[in-house]
């Protein structure tokens, strides 16, 4: 059922739909936050984080960039906006943490939309502000002034819309955002963390690591101080050489790690227990990727050992 309202997050007019007999789940359209889907539970509660809706917005509208010809949309649920830590790892640490990395977020964005060198990219500041997480059209204006200062992009236009394009500078920066660190020895684990888990980790991931030369790292088997987890999980990535993605379950939160990964142009290595509901569930839009399924941990060991040594090669000690 389709009704004209306006979006929860960003109050502009758009486009609901009712996708539950119950109405327990909507989709909203929205021309600023993307199609993103919302339960009632979380948009009874969603005020209380009424002033972290840009960052929201900036995670279901880049989500919605990403997954738009899948049909697989981001899902906003009540235990994400109620509970602190779900809220920072679901949101807060998937948000840029300065004017540089949002100035990057803009350049990756206008690198995936060109499809030639000197193809000129179409942005509507009123619109499209929330690609790189800002509060508002200016501040997304201040960040195209600032990378075509830095000679990045060319951009022609108004404060109403801008033609960008990467020049060759531009360019070159996008190669260095995306470079793999080669002299890495770690490998990033995202997982679900169940018990039931627990096992395969051991038996399956963690016991290659002298076969195959690389630390298999898994955020809550690491002991830090004075820094949140989703921060931590951040860091890690980025000092990682490659990043195993166990969909296993199914967590929102390994496909957004993944594709963190594969954003700064880390090889992703995807596995999955072979069970007929999990094989199915898998995610649509990663199912193009060619997946590890599993039976136990020996399967997996044996498995994951040979797609390391084939696509990554050992790590030189």
């Amino acid at each position: 059922m389709e009704q004209k309202k306006t979006c929860p997050l960003c109050e502009t007019e758009c486009e609901i739909y009712s996708i539950s007999p119950l109405q327990q789940l909507f989709t909203i359209d929205c021309p600023i936050c993307g199609k993103y889907n919302l339960t009632d539970r979380a948009k009874e509660h969603l005020n209380s984080r009424k002033n972290s809706f840009y960052i929201i917005s900036g995670i279901t509208r880049n989500f919605y960039e990403l997954h738009k010809d899948t049909g697989d949309f981001f899902v906003i649920k009540w235990e994400m906006i109620r509970d602190d830590a779900k809220f920072q790892a679901e949101f807060v640490s998937k948000a840029p943490k300065d004017i540089f990395e949002k100035a990057s977020l803009l350049l990756q964005y206008i690198h995936r939309k060109s499809n030639y060198s000197g193809d000129k990219v179409l942005i509507i500041p009123s619109q499209d502000y929330t690609l790189c997480f800002c509060k508002n059209a200016k501040e997304l204006i201040f960040h195209i002034n600032n990378i075509r200062d830095l000679g990045d992009i060319k951009a022609d236009g108004t404060m109403r819309d801008y033609s960008l394009s990467l020049t060759a500078e531009g360019w070159r920066k996008i190669e260095s955002l995306n470079k793999p660190n080669t002299e890495s020895r770690q490998a990033f684990v995202a997982m679900w963390f169940d018990k039931s888990m627990d096992e395969i980790f051991a038996g399956g991931i963690k016991a290659i690591e002298k076969e195959v030369g690389f630390n298999m790292f898994r955020v809550d088997k690491t002991h830090f101080i004075d820094e949140k987890i989703c921060d931590k999980i951040i860091t890690e990535i980025k000092k990682s050489r490659f990043l195993i993605a166990d969909v296993t379950g199914h967590r929102q939160a390994v496909y957004f790690e993944a594709g963190y990964a594969m954003a700064m142009g880390l090889p992703v290595i995807w596995t999955c227990k072979k069970e007929e509901t999990e094989v199915e569930n898998c995610c649509f839009d990663t199912r193009q990727y060619p997946h590890i399924f599993w039976k136990d941990a020996e399967n997996l060991r044996i498995q994951l050992k040979e797609k390391i040594l084939a696509t990554i090669s050992k790590a030189e000690k």
